[in-house]
């Protein structure tokens, strides 16, 4: 039988798709966009996804994904807009991400999402839109971000967010928009903005912020 390595754009804009078989994907290294703008998928199989190493825009608009499986992660570098506008989705599982680096973009309108588990995420250098427009979502776990160099909108348009932790900022160089319309924030810790070179719009709209 012939192996796919490379599901890439697979099912690519598959409006009508509610669901998929579970395929060999054994030898599968790149699962990118695979099921984008897959606007009726409700559900997916749990795939072998041991050899994958790219899982950026895997549900990009994926407006109807309510929950996905545990897939393992371990190989995996990228997660950037894995879940980008999955209106549906109320809660992910606690992937493995000891290898991510980027995890840009990777909940943005995300606006049933109400936590996230504590993912590892000590290699991950960009934060940037992470939980842009998740206007569910009522607090976040306190990672580990001390590779971290863009914390850019990270959490822009967060209307349901009141706080969030005490961060590790020593190498972000960028929180430009990271608060903006968060209309619900009442308080920021002190972060460490000694390497901070950008903070353009960081509060902009923040009306409940009472101390900085």
């Amino acid at each position: 039988s012939h192996n796919m390595t490379n599901m890439l754009y697979k099912f690519r804009e598959c409006t009508a798709l509610q669901s998929v078989p579970l395929f060999n994907t054994a030898a599968v290294t790149s699962m990118a966009n695979m099921f984008q703008s897959c606007h009726s998928l409700q559900s997916v199989p749990l795939f072998n996804t041991a050899a994958v190493t790219n899982m950026s825009s895997m549900f990009s608009g994926c407006f109807s994904l309510q929950s996905v499986p545990f897939f393992n992660t371990a190989a995996v570098t990228t997660m950037s807009t894995m879940f980008q506008n999955c209106h549906s989705l109320q809660s992910v599982p606690l992937f493995n991400t000891a290898a991510v680096t980027s995890m840009s973009f990777m909940f943005q309108g995300c606006d049933s999402l109400q936590s996230v588990p504590l993912f590892n995420t000590a290699a991950v250098t960009s934060m940037a839109s992470l939980f842009s427009c998740c206007s569910s979502l009522q607090s976040v776990p306190f990672f580990n971000t001390a590779a971290v160099t863009s914390m850019a909108n990270m959490f822009e348009s967060c209307d349901s967010l009141q706080s969030v932790p005490l961060f590790n900022t020593a190498s972000v160089t960028n929180m430009s928009s990271m608060f903006s319309y968060c209309s619900s924030l009442q308080s920021v810790p002190l972060f460490n903005t000694a390497a901070v070179t950008t903070m353009s719009s960081m509060f902009i709209s923040c009306e409940s912020l009472q101390s900085v």
